[in-house]
């Protein structure tokens, strides 16, 4: 998915006139790649047979030798799982495990990645290059034709590393269901890479916007996770320089789903250091405006037209109101422009000194 990775640099300005200085503002970059994802080994490193990755196409993820005279097939060294088959799910038991799964068609194989949120401090939100020891660990079946939805309580062991972005929608009306990943993985049936993509099958292609927050020290960074109408308010995006509904809101139902509303409309702030030195959030969004069917009396989602986007990431140091709910203060927001043909769209601060 990210075997390149290319930087572009923006002039980040705040459009907040009285923000509070978050220390120094790195460049806004639009690019995919983690700051604490391991660096690729250097070409002229022998990778060891059990993390080797290789980039061969979906279609060659089982090469063979020639069978005649005894030889037999080679193990493959990539799992690419079909789209069509995906199944985002929670597990069955008494934690909070999020997990999607899939098969290769061509290796015959079936792959299950399991994030577990209630061990982990990990938020209830979509995810970007922030993964680590089980979030997620790894299960993977040889041999199969699926279906594929395998589980287990844990296999903290299984994955090596994790690049790329995760969303499920059953967390609420915020999140789609999102898998964007490549995962280096080593279990007893299979050690390889395992990627699995369904950003570029659905169409329009969903856009994830990444906010990452660097420090020297512990301290407390807070984005407005929902705002007015029950809406996602730390990214705000317009278009042409005018403000669009880019975001489901609670206020009105959605003509996709007329039965159905938010269950609050409540303005609810999250932290995203978690008592360290760096944070992040993420956000998935579709790729469809939103409009008022007033002959309905619901909001239809239609894709967005080409134009010039831009993404208004936003943050502070100071909230009013308790337990998750109230307002952040003053906060500080920063443009980055962006394409609909972008994957991620990133916002890094280095307040570090």
């Amino acid at each position: 998915m990210r075997n390149l990775v290319f930087l572009l640099v923006f002039t980040a300005c705040s459009s907040s006139p009285g923000a509070r200085a978050a220390g120094t503002i790195a460049d806004a970059t639009l690019d995919t790649l983690s700051a604490d994802t391991p660096d690729a080994a250097p070409s002229d490193t022998v990778a060891p047979v059990d993390t080797a990755v290789d980039t061969m196409a979906a279609g060659d993820a089982t090469p063979t030798t020639d069978t005649a005279a005894g030889d037999v097939a080679a193990a493959p060294k990539v799992l690419t799982l079909d789209p069509k088959t995906l199944t985002f799910f929670s597990l069955p038991i008494n934690s909070l495990r999020m997990a999607v799964a899939g098969l290769d068609p061509v290796a015959h194989a079936c792959v299950s990645l399991i994030f577990d949120f209630s061990n982990t401090g990990a938020s209830n939100a979509a995810h970007c290059d922030d993964f680590h020891a089980s979030f997620p660990y790894a299960l993977v079946k040889m041999g199969t034709d699926g279906p594929c939805k395998d589980w287990q309580y844990g296999a903290p062991d299984s994955v090596i590393s994790t690049k790329g972005c995760v969303d499920f929608a059953m967390f609420g009306h915020a999140d789609r269901d999102l898998a964007d990943l490549e995962v280096q993985v080593a279990t007893p049936d299979f050690t390889g890479l395992v990627r699995v993509d369904n950003r570029t099958t659905t169409t329009p292609n969903p856009v994830s916007f990444v906010l990452n927050y660097l420090s020297d020290v512990p301290e407390y960074i807070f984005i407005q996770q929902f705002g007015d109408h029950g809406a996602p308010a730390w990214v705000q995006i317009s278009k042409d320089g005018a403000p669009v509904i880019a975001f489901d809101r609670c206020d009105t139902v959605t003509c996709d789903l007329p039965g159905a509303i938010c269950a609050s409309v409540a303005h609810q702030v999250s932290d995203i250091m978690h008592k360290s030195a760096k944070g992040s959030a993420a956000l998935t969004w579709d790729g469809r405006l939103r409009t008022l069917d007033a002959a309905k009396g619901c909001m239809a989602a239609t894709p967005a037209p080409p134009g010039n986007y831009t993404a208004t990431f936003c943050f502070g140091s100071q909230v009013k109101g308790e337990a998750g709910f109230g307002d952040v203060l003053t906060p500080e927001c920063h443009d980055v422009p962006f394409t609909l043909s972008q994957k991620t769209v990133v916002y890094t601060v280095n307040a570090g000194g």
